[in-house]
C-alpha cells in the first residue's frame, strides 16, 4: 500500500524533502563561502531598522539595490515584534513559493500530465546554492527570482491560450 502511494506521489515527496532540507539549512545558519550573504544581511540590517522609523530614508549608505525588498523585510520584522530570527524564518518559508511558481511555469509551458516529473524538476531550485543562501539570509535575490518566474508564468499563460 505504501509503495503504491510513493509511486503515485514521488514528486510531492521529493519536493517536501527538498523543502525540509532548506529548513535544516536555515537552522544550521548555512552559508556557502565564508559568510558572504550573512555578511550582506548584517550590513543591510541597520537599513531595515532605519526603514521602521522613516520609510523615505536614503539607502545609499547601506545598499545600492532597489529598496522594495528591505521595506517588506522591515514590515515583516515589525509584524513579528522586531525578532530578526523569526523574520528570517518567515522569509525562508515564503521563499518556498519560488519553486512552486517555477512548477506552475513548467506546467504551463509543457502542458504535461506527469506532474511528478515537473515537481522534481522544480524542487531542484531548493538545492541550488544561490537560492538556499538567499532564502536563509533574506537576500533580495529571492524577490528577483519570484518576479521573474511570475512574469514567465503570465507570458506562457497568454502565449499558449
Amino acid at each position: 500500500m505504501y509503495i503504491k502511494y510513493i509511486q503515485k506521489n514521488y514528486g510531492i515527496i521529493i519536493f517536501l524533502i527538498s523543502f525540509f532540507s532548506l529548513l535544516v539549512g536555515f537552522f544550521l545558519n548555512e552559508d556557502g563561502t565564508g559568510t558572504p550573504l550573512a555578511g550582506d544581511f548584517r550590513d543591510t540590517l541597520p537599513y531595515i531598522n532605519e526603514l521602521k522609523k522613516n520609510l523615505f530614508i536614503d539607502p545609499s549608505p547601506w545598499t545600492v539595490h532597489f529598496p522594495l525588498h528591505y521595506i517588506l523585510i522591515s514590515w515583516i520584522d515589525i509584524l513579528f515584534l522586531n525578532n530578526i530570527y523569526i523574520t528570517r524564518l518567515i522569509f525562508c518559508l515564503l521563499s518556498a513559493s519560488v519553486p512552486l511558481v517555477f512548477y506552475f511555469c513548467l506546467k504551463e509551458k509543457f502542458n504535461n500530465n506527469n506532474n511528478n516529473n515537473l515537481l522534481i524538476l522544480s524542487s531542484i531550485v531548493f538545492l541550488t546554492p544561490s537560492f538556499r543562501y538567499s532564502a536563509i539570509w533574506a537576500n533580495d535575490h529571492i524577490f528577483a527570482f519570484f518576479f521573474f518566474l511570475l512574469s514567465l508564468y503570465f507570458y506562457y499563460h497568454f502565449i499558449f491560450l
